[in-house]
């Protein structure tokens, strides 16, 4: 198993890790003071890979807790009722660490997470998400699978129904893609695409006109282009093509 955590050294903005098949990179970006993501990967046997991208608001521990639960299991999400117990698992953890039974949605802030991962064996995908972060499969140049988000957040406030924050069991995603030679998997934190603050910046478009590229040059091309729109949120991608 494999984290990238984020760079405690400011002057190092971008921290990258790539093998011969995926790239993966995280960053604070050029406004945050702290990088609130994490990601990571998980390799078993011959076969299996899976990778996880987590994105906390209001602190960074709502995503090394999600990062924790995701790296302590080999066991592969077969469905969605597992996927929709993945969640709850880390709602409850986050709930009973940082929530309380009355909090004021105006007055407390505490650490919440989305987070998309994708779990591969052999030629079956299987992606599960809660939240915002995202996933696109490229086949060919276009996209074929773009993952459902939800703008919510896995924590104490959605255990308890406030801030408009959606039940597990409605904004939790589920699919399972037969995978083919030549296909491009990005998971990335909305502050990929949006570069500045809640704003789309990069479209769908641009990112599948890049999959025709090694993963590294795919993760190097989109985070220049997130720095040079702003970088105004932590952006944190993981590339994966499938046949190296």
């Amino acid at each position: 198993m494999k984290v990238v955590l984020p760079v405690k050294d400011n002057k190092q903005k971008i921290q990258t890790f790539y093998a011969n098949n995926f790239c993966m990179a995280t960053t604070r970006g050029l406004v945050k003071d702290v990088n609130e993501d994490r990601i990571g990967f998980a390799k078993f046997g011959s076969s299996t890979l899976k990778f996880v991208v987590a994105d906390s608001h209001w602190g960074e521990e709502a995503a090394v807790l999600v990062m924790r639960v995701w790296a302590s299991s080999r066991k592969l999400i077969s469905n969605r009722a597992e996927a929709v117990s993945f969640a709850l698992k880390i709602q409850s953890m986050i709930y009973k660490k940082f929530g309380h039974c009355e909090m004021d949605e105006e007055k407390d802030r505490t650490s919440e997470s989305s987070y998309v991962a994708a779990e591969i064996k052999q030629d079956r995908l299987i992606l599960h998400s809660y939240g915002d972060s995202l996933a696109f499969l490229v086949r060919n140049g276009h996209i074929i699978h773009e993952q459902q988000v939800e703008k919510t957040w896995l924590g104490a406030f959605s255990f308890l129904g406030l801030r408009a924050r959606m039940p597990v069991l409605s904004a939790t995603k589920f699919d399972q893609i037969k995978l083919e030679r030549g296909d491009v998997l990005l998971l990335m934190t909305d502050g990929v695409t949006e570069c500045k603050y809640e704003t789309p910046v990069i479209s769908k478009d641009e990112i599948a006109k890049l999959c025709s590229l090694k993963p590294e040059v795919i993760v190097k091309k989109l985070m220049q282009l997130v720095f040079d729109n702003g970088a105004e949120d932590n952006a944190s991608l993981i590339v994966f093509k499938v046949g190296g």
